[in-house]
């Protein structure tokens, strides 16, 4: 076991590339979308909805409760934070690069911030890609197991390389009115230019209110991030729990430390505002990041009741130059001229753009969704059985699970293929998930 983790490490390493132009793509250049395109709220109550599903041989809420994204795409927001990865990059200083690193997993806390629908669960073997040109990465994710539901995935550009996947565990407690959720793996991030292997922890997800009060998320417990090859630094950084500390919900501190754990750095700050390092001493107060703004038609809004999904990730499900003509638009690259470059022909039609009913959410047609939802459910359904009838073992198609001996865990490696198949245009391992093929793999 040993051995092959270390071999499928090195095609981790391999499949990383150095070449600027790989980190922006023309399929890319075409209007974002400052928002969805119909107001988006749910009207019933949702604890009350839980309650009638549990009385049920199948146990899921009305397709109200789903935002209009995958779990794939929801692994892709923290990513509009990239820009702290990059930074951290280019820093020498490795207690100051920490603290960047430190800013961007608050970010990646914050993007749940009044998020109270969930994503929908990724049928097994769809998969998403995402390019930012103007931030310059490249972003890939595939859904590599359905019980338990994992998501894998990674995302690269000239300078880092992050990766990871959604083991968690749930429960749900009545008498509290709350969801706990539990991240069980680490995240992982490389920085290229000088090897630094870094690897984190999320805190614990409490989505609150479900009973009493308004539904919301706050977050407890400590994210330690330890650096695996040189380990000059580290740092420890703990969530409070709202009314500890008479803070609200996501307020945190945090300590970078040197090698004798020594304190350096101070950080506080909360992922609903922003993050500030001070020194040892609590002098020399610097802000290094600071949530996105809500666009003003959300701020207008009741938080309870909308998605409240940022203007970056309402692009994820837009394809081609559909919306060349519409005023909720704008070119995502300044200066570009306008071509017809058609994403959803590059596209293997396993990605989560493809998914009717999401679409069929964001423009509120919610009785088709539901159909369409769970269509595509009995497709699963139909390729589980036929898997167990030719005991067949599934296998994810661009990712590996290895044996991480340094955390004692197992994760999930990304094997560089899929750049090749798109470039290539030869997805033709991939079967069409969404549409019926009458159980054939």
């Amino acid at each position: 076991m040993l051995k092959e983790s270390l071999e499928k490490k090195e095609i981790l390493q391999r499949s990383f590339s150095f070449v600027t132009s790989d980190f922006y793509d023309n399929y890319y250049n075409f209007p974002v979308r400052k928002f969805l395109p119909m107001p988006i709220k749910c009207s019933n109550s949702m604890i009350s909805d839980m309650l009638k599903s549990l009385t049920k041989e199948k146990v899921s809420l009305p397709i109200h409760y789903n935002e209009p994204l995958s779990m794939l795409q929801k692994q892709c927001e923290k990513f509009m934070y990239s820009s702290l990865l990059h930074q951290a990059g280019t820093i020498e200083d490795p207690y100051l690069k920490l603290v960047y690193i430190s800013g961007f997993l608050i970010a990646d806390v914050s993007t749940n911030i009044n998020r109270i629908l969930k994503p929908f669960n990724p049928i097994l073997g769809e998969t998403f890609e995402f390019f930012d040109n103007n931030l310059k990465y490249r972003y890939f994710s595939e859904q590599v197991s359905h019980n338990p539901p994992i998501s894998a995935f990674i995302c690269e550009s000239d300078n880092f390389v992050f990766f990871g996947d959604t083991r968690c565990k749930n429960k749900f407690s009545f008498f509290k009115g709350h969801i706990e959720l539990n991240f069980m793996n680490k995240y992982n991030l490389i920085l290229k230019n000088t090897n630094d292997h870094y690897i984190f922890n999320k805190p614990d997800v409490f989505m609150k209110g479900l009973v009493f009060g308004s539904p919301h998320f706050d977050f407890k417990g400590i994210i330690n991030i330890d650096e695996l090859n040189k380990n000059e630094a580290s740092a420890v950084i703990e969530f409070f729990e709202e009314g500890k500390k008479s803070k609200t919900s996501g307020y945190f501190e945090g300590k970078i430390l040197d090698k004798n754990k020594e304190i350096v750095y101070l950080i506080k700050g909360s992922c609903d505002q922003n993050l500030y390092y001070t020194n040892k001493d609590g002098t020399g107060k610097t802000e290094i990041w600071q949530v996105a703004e809500y666009e003003e038609f959300i701020k207008n809004t009741d938080f309870i009741n909308n998605y409240l999904i940022s203007s970056y990730s309402c692009n994820f499900n837009n394809l081609s130059n559909e919306e060349q003509n519409n005023s909720n638009s704008e070119f995502l690259i300044k200066g570009v001229t306008k071509q017809k470059y058609d994403l959803s022909k590059k596209l293997p039609k396993t990605d989560s753009r493809f998914r009717k009913d999401q679409k069929l959410v964001e423009v509120r047609k919610l009785d088709l969704a539901t159909k369409e939802k769970e269509r595509l459910e009995e497709l699963q359904r139909k390729r589980h059985k036929f898997f167990e009838e030719k005991k067949l073992k599934y296998s994810p198609n661009y990712f590996n699970e290895v044996f991480d001996e340094k955390n004692n865990e197992y994760i999930y490696i990304f094997n560089g293929e899929y750049w090749d198949d798109r470039k290539n245009n030869n997805f033709v391992k991939l079967f069409d998930i969404f549409e019926n093929h009458n159980s054939q793999v």
